[in-house]
């Protein structure tokens, strides 16, 4: 069946190396500009000099480097015309300084979603809504597990196969997805991503954030299409329509899940963000198919641990002694680091 992901937040799966602001691009003004780098190379290889100072500047990069913009210096001293050497211009919602960039998955240029990163996240929501809807508590999980694999821990091949590693009888062999289609270069910003400590917002009061990572993202409101088809009927999915609800029924949890966490640690700093996931959830209510996909997601969108008490799950599975875990996630700031203005990773899909 044909079907479209509707990007609601930016989303960035990462694919490749890092890009450098010493040789791969020069902010400016609130954009990336790619820069050509074989064409620079092979034009500046005529003057012995410029090539020395070039590759020098990349031997010697530093990130820590006071001069943010060492590419563009290069050039504007050098007389290059920079215009000449733009591959791609893309928005840029801060100034990243000499951070390197995190870059999007893509074949030859076009970022795309795979179809192993969406049916990654619709795996766990199956797995989800079957042991919830036959009535699996932890006590039974447990014991299925170590007669499976004997470890004294729930792994999705414990179900979904005949055993751990009999990977040819895994039930999603009948669940076939394709990558998206691609999307271009004008759909695509970078963005600093700030990890949110809730400890330390719900203890201080305020909003606390680390050194941030800066990546490539699928804009909000673009529009990729890709199949998925139901090869057969199983135990765990009937058709299509039936993962739909599965979908639903785990991402109605986890939603729920964040704006208690966010509620609990400060309704007022994470405001924007409660907003936001109760809009999802009404569109969940609204039969509408929301899920996460990406870097956004934290250890309950990979897990069927939304099944059991937060209290178990953090001193059994987390073993950790602090209430709230996982106790960080990732968010967008505004520009002037006042308040979240954005969370990561949510789409819809659309039959």
């Amino acid at each position: 069946m044909n079907f479209k992901i509707k990007i609601l937040s930016p989303v960035h799966i990462r694919g490749g190396d890092t890009i450098s602001p010493y040789a791969d691009f020069i902010y400016n003004n609130n954009y990336i500009l790619y820069i050509d780098n074989e064409k620079l190379w092979s034009d500046i290889s005529e003057d012995e000099k410029i090539l020395d100072e070039y590759i020098d500047i990349i031997k010697n990069r530093d990130i820590n480097s006071k001069e943010k913009y060492v590419m563009y210096d290069f050039m504007k001293k050098n007389n290059i015309d920079i215009d000449k050497y733009i591959l791609e211009k893309v928005k840029c919602t801060d100034d990243i300084g000499a951070m390197e960039i995190g870059q999007l998955i893509k074949t030859s240029g076009r970022p795309y979603i795979p179809g192993s990163s969406i049916k990654g996240a619709i795996r766990t929501a199956i797995l989800y809504n079957y042991l919830k809807s036959n009535g699996f508590n932890i006590d039974k999980i447990l014991n299925m597990s170590s007669k499976m694999n004997r470890r004294n821990i729930y792994v999705g091949q414990d179900v979904m196969r005949k055993s751990p590693r009999n990977i040819q009888s895994d039930i999603m062999k009948f669940l076939y997805i394709s990558d998206t289609k691609y999307t271009n270069m004008k759909n695509i910003s970078v963005n600093l991503e700030y990890s949110i400590d809730y400890i330390n917002v719900k203890d201080s009061t305020r909003l606390n954030f680390k050194m941030p990572t800066a990546n490539e993202a699928i804009n909000e409101g673009v529009i990729l299409k890709f199949d998925m088809k139901c090869i057969k009927s199983t135990q765990f999915f009937k058709d299509e329509i039936d993962i739909i609800k599965s979908i639903q029924n785990f991402y109605k949890d986890i939603i729920r899940y964040h704006i208690n966490t966010m509620m609990d640690c400060s309704e007022e700093i994470f405001s924007n963000i409660i907003s936001k996931y109760t809009e999802y959830l009404n569109r969940i209510d609204d039969d509408k198919c929301i899920l996460r996909l990406g870097s956004g997601k934290n250890f309950y969108h990979n897990t069927i641990c939304g099944l059991f008490d937060t209290k178990y799950v953090n001193e059994k599975i987390a073993e950790v002694n602090y209430s709230m875990f996982p106790r960080t996630d990732w968010f967008i700031l505004d520009s002037e680091k006042s308040y979240i203005k954005e969370s990561l990773g949510w789409v819809e899909i659309i039959l």
